[in-house]
């Protein structure tokens, strides 16, 4: 669903009129920052599939850190599987294995003590990743030999919707019903709706998308496929 269908689907539920263009007016604006704060919270309440992205990195022989190119929001998360291991792997051929998360800290520091031998460790297994104030990054324990494949797996939210034909990639409808709940707090009234109704609404809609993305499990393990 588009941005400006969302906007239009949020003025309906508070009998206002719907508008041609998001900047249509200073309400028609106001209503698309409540959508996109909605977004926000919509993103972050479950790992929806559509949100996963991967990035391979492959190292260069010289350096055990980096940033990555395609996971650019600060709000991104790694994702983990099942089991609670982190959905990153060495995919180089004949040496798929998947690698442990440690704290940045812990990694830095052994790096700098040098307490296993760094020398030796062109295949790591331990990594972190640590967002650095305007950028996602990497850091092995160890620096990889020149040629190997790593993948790593995030839940990226998009970015704000901004222009008309925008659209979301989560559920739409706990969306437009937690934007509702905005411009009534706004309001300070509950336009002829209790208050708690219109939250049960919200509640409601979200269980019901995540209990449908939970049913789709199977399509999850497919997307990770790491061979």
């Amino acid at each position: 669903m588009t941005y400006l269908e969302i906007i239009n689907k949020v003025l309906k539920r508070l009998r206002e009129d719907q508008v041609s263009t998001v900047d249509y007016s200073v309400y028609s604006l106001l209503i698309g920052e409540f959508v996109n704060d909605a977004k926000k919270e919509v993103e972050n309440a479950y790992n929806w599939n559509a949100l996963l992205v991967s990035e391979n990195i492959t190292a260069n022989g010289t350096d055990s850190t980096n940033s990555f190119t395609n996971i650019t929001s600060q709000d991104a998360r790694l994702a983990y599987d099942e089991c609670g291991y982190p959905m990153v792997f060495d995919v180089t051929d004949g040496y798929e294995c998947q690698l442990n998360e440690r704290a940045y800290f812990s990694v830095t520091r052994e790096s700098i003590l040098n307490v296993r031998g760094l020398s030796d460790m062109d295949k790591p297994s331990d990594f972190s990743v640590y967002w650095d104030g305007s950028a996602w990054n990497y850091l092995f324990y160890g620096i990889p030999a020149q040629g190997r494949e790593y993948r790593f797996y995030f839940y990226a939210p998009q970015d704000e919707l901004i222009i008309n034909a925008d659209t979301v990639q989560v559920p739409w409808r706990p969306i437009v019903n937690l934007a509702v709940l905005y411009a009534l707090d706004e309001r300070g009234e509950e336009i002829g709706e209790p208050g708690s109704k219109a939250w049960m609404r919200y509640e409601n809609s979200l269980s019901d998308a995540i209990s449908i993305a939970n049913s789709g499990a199977d399509s999850f393990k497919t997307n990770l496929t790491v061979s």
